[in-house]
C-alpha cells in the first residue's frame, strides 16, 4: 500500500476486502454443502451457513493481516492472530468442559474468534499513525483487480495443492474421517511457518520501498 499516484488507499483496500469477503460466501457455502450435505448429525443447514461465514471471515482476517504487515505492524498482526486463536481454543475447551461441545457450537466459537480478529485489525488500521495519510483515489479498485487477478492463479494452485487430498478424503470417506485426517496432517504444515514468516517481512519491505524484489532475490 505505498503512497503516491500509483498507490492504493487504505479504505479502498478495506472496501475491496469487504467485497471479496461477501463474494466468497456462496463458494464457501457450496463447498460446505458438498462435504457435509444437510445431515442432521452435523447440525443441518445452520452448520453449513456457519461454515460459510467462518470461511469468509477467515479470508477477511487474512487480507487485513496483510494490510497490517504492509504498514510494518508485524508484531501487532502476530499478536492479533495469537489472541484470536487463544480465544477460539478457550471457548472450545470451555464448551468441552461443560459438555456442550457440538459441531455447531464449535463453529460458533470459531466465528466469534475470527470476527474478533477482523474487528481488531480494522481498529488498529483506523487508529495507527503508520496507516494515516492515504487518500481515496478513483480507480483504485480497478488497479487492485488488475494487479491482483494474475496472482489468483498462483494462490488457487497453492490452495489446491495443500487441500486437494482433504476434498478427496471428504468425498470418499465422509466428514468424520476428514476431521481426523486434517488433524493428522496439520503437523507437517508447521514446516510452512518459516517461509511464511519470511514472506510477511518481505511483503512489508517491498510495499514500503525499503527493499526491491531484486534485492530480496539476492539475499
Amino acid at each position: 500500500l505505498p503512497k503516491g499516484s500509483d498507490g492504493v488507499a487504505l479504505r479502498d483496500y478495506q472496501g475491496f476486502t469487504l467485497a471479496a469477503t461477501v463474494a466468497s460466501l456462496p463458494l464457501s457455502g457450496s463447498i460446505a454443502l458438498m462435504i457435509l450435505g444437510h445431515r442432521s448429525q452435523y447440525g443441518g443447514w445452520s452448520t453449513i451457513w456457519l461454515a460459510a461465514l467462518m470461511s469468509a471471515l477467515t479470508l477477511a482476517a487474512y487480507l487485513l493481516s496483510d494490510a497490517l504487515n504492509a504498514f510494518g505492524l508485524l508484531n501487532g498482526s502476530a499478536l492479533i492472530s495469537v489472541g484470536s486463536s487463544a480465544l477460539q481454543v478457550a471457548v472450545v475447551f470451555g464448551l468441552m468442559g461443560l459438555g456442550r461441545l457440538t459441531v455447531t457450537n464449535a463453529l460458533v466459537a470459531l466465528v466469534i474468534g475470527t470476527a474478533a480478529q477482523v474487528v481488531t485489525c480494522l481498529f488498529v488500521l483506523s487508529t495507527s499513525k503508520q496507516c494515516q495519510g492515504s487518500e481515496h483515489q478513483a480507480g483504485a479498485w480497478l488497479r487492485l483487480l488488475r494487479k491482483g487477478i494474475p496472482a489468483l492463479g498462483i494462490n488457487a494452485a497453492q490452495s489446491l495443492t495443500f487441500r486437494l487430498d482433504r476434498y478427496i478424503v471428504a468425498g470418499v470417506m465422509g466428514p468424520a474421517p476428514l476431521g481426523v485426517y486434517s488433524i493428522a496432517v496439520a503437523g507437517s504444515e508447521v514446516l510452512r511457518m518459516v517461509p511464511a514468516a519470511w514472506g510477511q517481512i518481505a511483503f512489508f519491505q517491498v510495499s514500503s520501498g525499503v527493499a526491491s524484489i531484486d534485492e530480496l532475490r539476492r539475499t
